[in-house]
């Protein structure tokens, strides 16, 4: 078994889980498509072995790289979609659109 990085470790096992099942749907997602592993590095302009370690699931791999092959899959590359506002944010957000409502 191959040694962890210290960053790869500190992960966790479920988030190592899910950039596993990614890196399988991407690769299912691009071999559905008939697409090659060849014409799928050259669109993204990325060598083979990139997108062989995207489809692993390697946590090494660039959000560059996934978002380049969400595109060219026709995915989701809206990944700040998938992160919820931070509260304090609405609430500064809900305290400004008050005051500038008030009529002084």
């Amino acid at each position: 078994m191959a040694k962890q990085s210290r960053a790869v470790a500190a992960l966790g096992i479920d988030a190592q889980i899910e950039l596993e099942r990614l890196g399988r749907r991407i690769r299912e997602a691009r071999k559905s498509r008939k697409i090659s592993l060849r014409s799928m590095a050259e669109r993204m302009m990325v060598s083979t072995p990139t997108v062989v370690e995207l489809e692993r699931g390697n946590p090494g791999t660039s959000i560059g790289v996934l978002l380049r092959a969400l595109a060219i899959l026709g995915g989701n590359w809206k990944l700040a979609s998938l992160v919820e506002e931070a509260p304090g944010r609405v609430q500064e957000r809900v305290t400004a659109v008050q005051l500038t409502d008030l009529d002084f």
